[in-house]
């Protein structure tokens, strides 16, 4: 079973781009100026994000192409 897939990938990186849209408007918000810091404090925050939604399509996918054990009836 492949711990990578292209639904992960997906997942991934759609989840990357939204993080970046949300965490730059947030900061916005909170009045911090652009800079070296916040976009570094922005990529790692939306790597991290990213991570996390991949595995979390991985373990979702790996869960559903297991067999189920069927039931037996006495």
């Amino acid at each position: 079973m492949p711990a990578f897939s292209l639904w992960s990938l997906l997942v991934s990186t759609f989840a990357f781009f939204i993080g970046i849209f949300y965490i730059r408007r947030f900061l916005d918000e909170q009045g911090i100026p652009k800079g070296m810091t916040r976009g570094m404090l922005t990529f790692v925050l939306a790597a991290l994000l990213s991570w996390g939604a991949g595995a979390a399509a991985g373990w979702a996918e790996s869960v559903l192409e297991t067999p189920q054990e069927e039931q037996s009836q006495p």
